[in-house]
């Protein structure tokens, strides 16, 4: 009996100091980071606000190359939606609520499975001495206690995330701008639908140095806007057939 009083004891105890715990640390997290980026605030915004350059910056898509991504309606929209699924990020989607052209968007992020949350992500830009000033911003109400203890914990984590991912989009931003881009068209047999024409969007826009990507069941042909610098139609050629499609040469 008196090791069972121990151990009841012990636990209220460990009640007692979470609940404690809860009180003493802050009711939202809130995470940001900064960087300077050697181009012009209109240079940048782009890459910063669209979901399709946003795509190739974020660090959260290294931890799960294999999730499946869809973006809804244009990408730099008030309605816009990024959605993924995969097996470690889970499920979820990113969708845009404000944009103010140039300088600023807002996002709702929310995750749905395995767990639910939600979060409000800001991207501001704004001009500095050596180009723009990028501020990447994350803020979540947190319940009491276990969220206010656990995003506590973590917020260390997400500002070192959020540093990251800004690097990532200055190495981005410095790379197209310096790129000297070209529009090739490749004619491209099989394709039947949209659906077509989509996977062929996707492969060919994860080749080296490729900027956009269009393509048309109708016409038979994808147009892309690539680095002069790193195209090579063998890759193209072999990305093609890798999907399916049958590959007709330059036009």
């Amino acid at each position: 009996m008196k090791a069972g009083k121990i151990i009841i004891f012990i636990l209220l105890g460990l009640f007692a100091v979470i609940f404690i715990a809860g009180l003493l640390v802050p009711k939202k997290m809130d995470a940001k980071q900064t960087i300077v980026i050697k181009h012009s605030p209109e240079t940048v915004f782009p890459y910063m606000a669209s979901f399709e350059h946003m795509r190739a910056w974020n660090p959260w898509n290294e931890l799960d190359p294999g999730a499946k991504h869809t973006i809804e309606g244009d990408p730099m929209a008030v309605g816009s939606k990024w959605l993924w699924v995969g097996e470690e990020i889970g499920k979820g989607y990113l969708q845009i609520e404000e944009i103010v052209p140039g300088q600023k968007v807002v996002s709702t992020l929310k995750f749905t499975e395995p767990s639910q949350s939600a979060a409000t992500d800001i991207r501001m830009v704004e001009p500095t001495e050596g180009g723009s000033k990028v501020t990447w911003r994350n803020t979540t109400d947190l319940s009491y206690p276990f969220e206010r203890l656990v995003g506590y914990a973590m917020s260390g984590m997400m500002e070192k995330n959020l540093s990251d991912g800004l690097q990532n989009l200055k190495d981005y931003v410095n790379k197209q701008v310096e790129m000297k881009p070209v529009a090739v068209t490749i004619g491209i047999e099989g394709m039947t639908c949209s659906g077509c024409e989509n996977t062929i969007k996707e492969r060919l826009g994860k080749l080296p140095g490729v900027m956009n990507v269009e393509a048309s069941h109708e016409a038979k042909e994808a147009i892309i806007k690539v680095d002069s610098a790193q195209f090579n139609y063998e890759d193209y050629k072999s990305a093609i057939e890798e999907v399916g499609y049958k590959p007709l040469g330059i036009k």
